[in-house]
């Protein structure tokens, strides 16, 4: 299940490195501005979206140990129930009386569909860390659409600036800072 939530660190190292390499071209201080605002609106993304994936996995491997102890307890019952069985059988020479013998079995019966139930609940926890780690490729999905987004609007934001400061009547120093 865990290999169905990684993201990868490579592949947020690559979604940086895009997203940063197109702002160094022109060297000025409001391109290195704008870069490392750019930069920052990312790693928070990514932060984010991190944060939200160590969440589930966390989540999820504590339901499925809360899960397996269960489903270990109960089939140590049924194991002890059956020893049990074999003990009075072997003790009573084979011959355990009818109600005796309801009464075991019974309980063998009760611990097999407690273990049906156990088995049935972990199945149930599986089906919600699906539908988590479909959850999580649906945000990550979304946090990809967002950083491009962010990315198209500083490329053009950078292209009307630099536009602006090469016009041959643009002065610096008329600007406020």
């Amino acid at each position: 299940m865990s290999d169905s939530l990684e993201i990868g660190t490579g592949f947020l190292i690559s979604l940086l490195a895009e997203f940063g390499a197109d702002f160094c071209s022109h060297g000025n201080n409001w391109n290195k501005k704008c870069n490392k605002s750019r930069t920052r609106k990312c790693s928070d993304l990514l932060t984010c979206l991190l944060q939200v994936r160590q969440r589930c996995a966390a989540e999820s491997s504590r339901a499925a140990a809360r899960h397996e102890r269960e489903v270990h307890r109960l089939r140590e019952e049924l194991d002890r129930c059956r020893a049990e069985l074999r003990d009075e059988q072997e003790r009573r020479g084979g011959s355990l009386d009818a109600a005796e013998r309801a009464r075991l079995l019974q309980k063998v019966a009760d611990a097999g569909a407690a273990k049906r139930r156990a088995e049935e609940a972990v199945r149930s926890a599986v089906d919600a860390d699906r539908q988590k780690a479909a959850e999580i490729r649906r945000l990550h999905e979304d946090c990809r659409v967002e950083v491009a987004r962010v990315s198209k609007e500083a490329n053009v934001e950078i292209r009307r600036l630099v536009s602006t400061f090469r016009r041959p009547n643009y002065v610096a120093a008329s600007k406020e800072y």
